[in-house]
């Protein structure tokens, strides 16, 4: 119109007005998704300077698809379209990297749990040096591995590929390891004796280890805790220097019940029934107070029904001990090779016979391991018979009556 005022309108850039007049509101720009790295078009490149920023120990300078970006070493993300804009975007990715906190240790990751007894349950965990050292000492302890086991170099490589950040210890480390753990642990059921309202019984035995030619001397402990548990604890494996006088026997028993201090709440002890340890026993009552003992001591010694059951069927077994040392016999004949105990199980398989069981050797001081022994070998008997018409060789064969007992 004339004579109107002129009015001056500043279009945004971004703002289109079509021939209508009618305004259009302008649509957001969508972002660019980046496109897949492909392997091939992924190129390592090495610093021309030195990178001051801390950051750079966690990322490498890569090339992809020809735009410079930083890699990260955990979890092999690239960042950034230039490097050279500045590393507050790096440094936000490795306070929140995942990889990076599983690596350092920090991150809980949920695993299996496995615990004494029982199904293994799932729990939240991180990696902690020290608790990793304990379990490896109590791994030895369980399974009585050698101390040298931490030495093997497969064992080392195991251990850094489950985590690198672990450090396998020496031996004389596992060592003192150990001590200090068994302190620990003895302190703890030490507190539980000292506050337990019970006696308590002890079980002993000697041994002698044929490798070493050594005797040696465990001591067990048993009572029933305030929460009417029934509680066992090893409390002393010590080496005993020869001879085993019961003098020197009782004096030992005496020191163990002396370091766990109670020799003033013993109930029993139960020993084997031979004599030295009937000795041993009137050594100890003149060590020990009959005021802090039942009945005046009267009931300190008991004998082990097991070795009493042992002894009884060893008198029984010797009524026929001489068709038991023919079949020990014929096990350690048919056992001694491997060619022997092919052509054994042959001649069970022509007689038709179930070969899931092998001969099995006892040992002459365990009637169980006697009994399993015959047990076994007399599903075998045909094939002894028929193994003694094949081989000249093989005399101790049993007789139709010495199977018959």
């Amino acid at each position: 119109m004339e004579g109107a005022p002129a009015i001056n309108v500043d279009l945004a850039p971004n703002v289109n007005v079509p021939e209508n007049g009618v305004q259009v509101q302008p649509q957001p720009e969508q972002p660019v998704q980046p496109q897949p790295e492909q392997p091939g078009n992924v190129e390592e490149l090495e610093a021309q300077r030195k990178l001051t920023s801390d950051v750079w120990p966690h990322f490498n300078r890569v090339r992809v698809n020809g735009v410079m970006k930083a890699r990260c070493k955990y979890c092999r993300k690239s960042l950034g379209e230039e490097t050279s804009n500045g590393t507050s975007r790096l440094r936000t990715h490795i306070k929140t990297c995942i990889q990076k906190r599983i690596h350092d240790g920090s991150q809980k990751i949920l695993g299996h749990n496995y615990i004494p007894a029982g199904n293994p349950q799932l729990s939240a965990s991180q990696y902690n040096y020290e608790v990793s050292r304990k379990e490896l000492c109590s791994m030895i302890l369980v399974h009585e591995y050698p101390l040298s086991l931490v030495d093997h170099v497969g064992f080392k490589r195991f251990c850094c590929s489950l985590q690198p950040q672990f450090s396998v210890p020496s031996r004389n480390t596992v060592k003192k390891d150990i001590l200090s753990l068994y302190g620990v642990e003895r302190g703890k059921y030490q507190t539980i004796i000292d506050g337990n309202l019970g006696r308590v019984s002890i079980t002993t035995d000697l041994w002698t280890a044929r490798n070493q030619k050594r005797g040696y001397m465990a001591v067990t402990g048993h009572f029933i805790d305030n929460s009417w548990k029934l509680r066992n604890i090893m409390m002393r494996f010590m080496y005993v220097p020869a001879p085993h006088t019961s003098e020197r026997l009782a004096d030992r028993l005496f020191d163990c019940l002396l370091d766990w201090n109670i020799d003033g709440k013993l109930s029993s002890i139960t020993l084997d029934n031979c004599t030295t340890n009937d000795s041993m026993i009137f050594h100890m009552r003149t060590k020990l107070l009959s005021s802090d003992l039942l009945l005046d001591g009267k009931l300190v010694h008991m004998r082990c029904s097991a070795h009493i059951l042992n002894l009884i069927v060893r008198d029984g077994l010797d009524a026929i001990k001489d068709a038991i040392n023919l079949i020990r016999e014929s096990v350690v004949y048919w056992n001694s090779t491997p060619k022997r105990v092919q052509t054994f199980f042959e001649v069970a398989k022509q007689l038709k016979l179930s070969v899931e069981k092998k001969l099995v050797l006892d040992c002459p001081t365990r009637w169980n391991s006697t009994y399993h022994m015959l047990s076994v070998a007399i599903s075998y008997k045909d094939v002894f018979f028929r193994l003694s018409l094949r081989d000249n060789h093989y005399t101790s064969v049993p007789s139709s009556e010495q199977w018959e007992f």
